[in-house]
């Protein structure tokens, strides 16, 4: 990581799921492959018993949350973690040069008024 400008970015809005425009609501939602659940039994070996979802497209989940504090690289990737993108899901940040000021900018955001 020699020669990298590390930043700190906190997700201060995220696109709404529920509003009209369709590409706009699926911007932040991303669907977890694989996707298993527990069904509630247990196999030969007493094991909890998973399946795999057949249509794991009718479910997504977001990719960043409000509030959220990410440490990125030059090119705006996360240096640890999933190393996600915050530029390409459409969520608005904000960037720090301390992580003690992105701390606080996260609080006030999820902070109710």
């Amino acid at each position: 990581m020699s020669g990298e400008s590390i930043r700190f970015l906190v997700v201060t809005r995220i696109p709404d799921p529920k509003c009209e425009d369709p590409k706009e609501a699926v911007w932040n939602l991303a669907v977890p492959l694989p996707l298993y659940a527990l069904t509630g039994g247990r196999d030969g070996d007493g094991m909890d018993e998973v399946r795999l979802f057949r249509d794991p497209t009718a479910m997504r989940v977001r990719v960043f949350e409000l509030g959220e504090i990410l440490i990125v690289d030059g090119d705006g990737r996360e240096v640890a973690g999933r190393g996600r993108k915050p530029g390409k899901w459409g969520v608005e940040l904000e960037e720090f040069l301390s992580l003690e000021a992105a701390v606080a900018r996260a609080r006030d955001v999820v902070r109710p008024l």
